[in-house]
């Protein structure tokens, strides 16, 4: 029906992603019509057909074109599978990857329970987990043969940990059993601070992002917006605990600001304040990388995102966006949860996330705009090398299409995935068939303008 397929092309987080125009759009409802799609799709005389390659949809929220969407193909959209199901002795909770975490959160809060996911209310459970979260105690995955297995710590181990961060590599994640946690209201809101260079509280977030001060309750996303030759700063933060004053870990950067909007919550209301302010339907990319903790490099690397911004037709300017990740987390996650393929276990340097996202009006600047992304990514790594500050982990869930994620992870890691990917789908269904998301070598765009050069 073409209005369906005109909504469903229109549900993407970016234009970039709904241009793109499928020969259909799939919905499977559960674990058994997935594996009845994948069965077709894989059957031989299908193999080295263009129009039955395929791409997978949970929310639809990374921005570049081919993640989650394919010209031309198959799109398996998940949407219809939004299994909420908590356990009787509230333990467990199961999630189907249609799910967005608003759905979830609704259904979950009232009980008094919460999961480890996502800030934004419209971002799928599917694409979100895959990247990367360690709560998850069981997958059950539909493999390319179209059998139907769980993956947990006593049952399929290897790929139980892969799928920690391994994305759409190996099979088709069709419910995630999440450890649930008892919760009630939680401290959270915006903090905005006085516009202009020297206000940008960056020798704050080192010490903020440091070990003597990590804080496991607390969750910030310091961004920092250079538009029209200027720099502004706001915060999006949370504390894991209802509290009626600021938290110590934020008073610095509380008693500094020029908006203070943080008061008691809930991580629904939270998620509903955020969808509420996410720019969709328009051209936008989103790109990231890390570096080892550092106020010195945060300073160098304005200059550089400043002279991109200035060069070219960007509608908002380069949005950078820095999220810590302690080391004495990271450490007690992984001996609790039993792991992930990250890599992040072989670093004991302290790591911030950079999200650097940037939108735009018009078809015609695409590739400017992507080329320019790319060139500042690759500078920013350039620069963090040559002051020691330099870190390999790229988050998948924040990557653009000229990334490679896998990579990152290390060699063990890359190891472990390719074994796993053998193992799980000997005839590289996955690797081959399933162009989008992050695979395990190369980058989208690379392979993408490698499989366009064989075929001339």
């Amino acid at each position: 029906h073409q209005t369906n397929y005109n909504t469903l092309k229109a549900s993407y987080w970016s234009f970039l992603e709904g241009d793109l125009s499928p020969e259909c759009f799939v919905q499977p409802t559960n674990a058994q019509e997935v594996s009845t799609v994948i069965k077709i799709l894989n059957k031989p005389e299908y193999r080295n057909v263009e129009s039955c390659k395929f791409a997978i949809k949970s929310g639809g929220h990374l921005t570049y074109a081919g993640a989650a969407n394919i010209e031309g193909g198959v799109t398996i959209d998940l949407a219809k599978m939004k299994e909420v199901a908590v356990s009787p002795d509230q333990k467990w909770v199961s999630l189907g990857p249609g799910n967005n975490w608003r759905e979830v959160y609704t259904k979950i809060e009232p009980m008094g329970l919460a999961v480890t996911g996502g800030r934004w209310g419209n971002v799928g459970v599917g694409g979100y987990l895959l990247g990367g979260v360690d709560g998850i105690y069981n997958h059950e995955v539909v493999l390319a043969d179209g059998s139907i297995i769980n993956a947990n710590n006593t049952a399929n181990q290897d790929l139980h940990k892969v799928l920690k961060g391994g994305n759409n590599n190996f099979g088709i994640v069709t419910r995630f059993d999440m450890k649930a946690y008892p919760v009630g209201n939680i401290w959270g809101g915006t903090i905005a601070g006085v516009p202009g260079r020297a206000n940008l509280p960056m020798k704050w977030f080192e010490e903020y992002a440091s070990p003597r001060n990590a804080d496991p309750n607390g969750m910030i996303m310091l961004n920092f917006n250079y538009m029209l030759g200027t720099w502004s700063h706001s915060s999006f933060i949370t504390y894991a605990k209802n509290v009626t004053t600021t938290p110590a870990c934020f008073s610095g950067l509380a008693n500094s600001s020029m908006l203070n909007a943080v008061f008691p919550t809930s991580y629904l209301a939270v998620a509903q304040r955020n969808e509420l302010m996410t720019y969709m339907g328009g051209r936008s990319l989103m790109a990231t990388f890390s570096y080892v903790n550092s106020a010195a490099y945060m300073d160098k690397l304005l200059d550089l995102a400043a002279s991109f911004s200035s060069s070219l037709p960007f509608l908002s300017g380069l949005i950078l966006i820095f999220q810590p990740l302690w080391t004495t987390s990271r450490q007690k996650s992984f001996k609790v949860h039993g792991g992930n393929i990250l890599g992040l276990d072989e670093h004991s340097d302290d790591v911030v996330i950079v999200l650097v996202q940037t939108g735009w009006l018009t078809a015609a600047s695409d590739e400017a705009v992507n080329q320019a992304v790319q060139l500042f990514i690759e500078k920013a790594g350039k620069l963090a090398k040559e002051m020691g500050t330099y870190s390999p982990y790229v988050y998948a869930n924040y990557a653009a299409g000229f990334q490679s994620p896998m990579e990152g992870y290390g060699p063990k890691s890359m190891a472990l995935m390719k074994a796993a990917s053998k193992k799980y789908d000997p005839a590289q269904l996955f690797q081959e068939r399933l162009p989008g998301g992050f695979k395990l070598g190369g980058s989208y765009q690379s392979r993408m303008k490698q499989n366009k050069g064989s075929s001339h």
